[in-house]
């Protein structure tokens, strides 16, 4: 038996801070992503769908997108199990709750463990429902183990595994190891992980499809999960076209701005991040002011095939930290009030004291400080 494991999907997020047309192109992005998925099932020749919750963003989901999704479900002609999640919760109105779903779509509906039997398949699915954004418990926990009815044993669920006290369903190994199942289809991590418990049970979490923001880096994909003769494999296919990443960049030393952009072209070049990539871009540091004005212009120069490019400054302003020590004027009696915060171990409270210290001292000198972090 043969499936696709995805979730997390966060269809109709309002991307509140983008502008409407913005917005609703990105919502739009996201529909073609969930198409992609069921496109790959179709290749895969897969027997089920596994949507580990947060397949919606929230209860509102729009008729475009419930139309496209029902669809979707019901062109697939196979089964598609759905484990509502804390953002989607099966609750009274919502998509889950329509009565013009297609018959090939199973939601769990209760916070409870209940199992849905696929004969044909040899198949039987464990799972449960969010019905309220919180369940603290693990519905697992309070279950015991039916006699199998199948060859084949799936859990498919939203919540934390590993986690003793969790808002989000804490769910134990030995919680998992009681039942025997073949693979566990996890969501709720935003990162695709792999464990194996002590009782052989393949507890994977398949992160998203097609990341959305900065807090979604690197590639996403679904998994393909194969049952064989009590064996169980699985194989994490690259779905998306669009992904965010992060670098860091030391520019400590630069001797202008040259030589600035050519760092900046080293790392924004690479094969990887040819097409599809949004970027940001940190710098940190010791360096020349001077170098740093006009980061929009610095970003155009070296963004290349990049689909944006987002350049933080975090670096601390030159002369030089030794200068500024030993600096009797406004300057350094500036820099010295702000040492504690500039050495602080919380990384927030240091990035706000360098934007402090680099404004203060173009404030003293004269001279406007403008860039994509101001």
């Amino acid at each position: 038996m043969k499936f696709l494991h995805t979730g997390d999907l966060h269809l109709d997020a309002s991307f509140s801070s983008m502008g409407e047309a913005n917005a609703e192109a990105r919502r739009e992005r996201q529909r073609e992503v969930l198409k992609k998925i069921f496109k790959k099932s179709r290749e895969e020749s897969c027997h089920m769908i596994l949507i580990a919750g947060d397949l919606f963003d929230s209860s509102f989901v729009s008729e475009a997108t419930r139309t496209l999704f029902f669809r979707l479900v019901e062109e697939s002609g196979i089964p598609v199990i759905v484990s509502a999640g804390n953002h989607d919760p099966l609750t009274k109105g919502s998509v889950y709750a329509r009565r013009d779903a297609p018959e090939n779509l199973y939601i769990f509906s209760s916070n409870e463990l209940q199992k849905f039997d696929f004969p044909e398949l040899d198949t039987e699915v464990f799972g449960y429902a969010f019905t309220s954004p919180v369940i603290s418990e693990s519905p697992l926990a309070s279950a015991e183990s039916p006699e199998r009815s199948a060859s084949v044993r799936l859990l498919c669920a939203h919540g934390e595994f590993g986690a003793a006290i969790s808002r989000y369903t804490p769910i134990t190994a030995s919680d998992v190891d009681k039942f025997g199942f073949d693979y566990a289809a996890m969501g709720h991590i935003h990162l695709r992980s792999e464990c194996v418990t002590e009782g052989g049970t393949p507890v994977v979490y398949c992160g998203f499809a097609e990341g959305r923001s900065f807090d979604e880096e690197g590639e996403g994909g679904v998994y393909i999960v194969e049952t064989v003769d009590g064996a169980t494999s699985y194989e994490w296919h690259k779905l998306s076209e669009v992904m965010y990443v992060r670098e860091e960049i030391d520019i400590s030393g630069i001797a202008d701005r040259g030589e600035l952009v050519s760092m900046l072209l080293a790392v924004t070049s690479k094969d990887r991040y040819k097409e599809g990539t949004h970027m940001r871009l940190t710098l940190v540091g010791a360096s020349d002011p001077e170098e740093l004005y006009e980061l929009d212009a610095v970003a155009e120069a070296v963004k290349g095939t990049l689909l944006s490019l987002d350049i933080r400054n975090e670096t601390v302003p030159a002369p030089s930290v030794e200068y500024l020590e030993r600096d009797t004027t406004l300057r350094g009696e500036l820099y010295r009030s702000l040492l504690p915060r500039l050495t602080s171990a919380s990384a927030v409270e240091r990035r706000i004291a360098i934007k402090a210290l680099r404004i203060g001292l173009a404030a003293i000198d004269g001279r406007s400080v403008f860039g994509r972090d101001q």
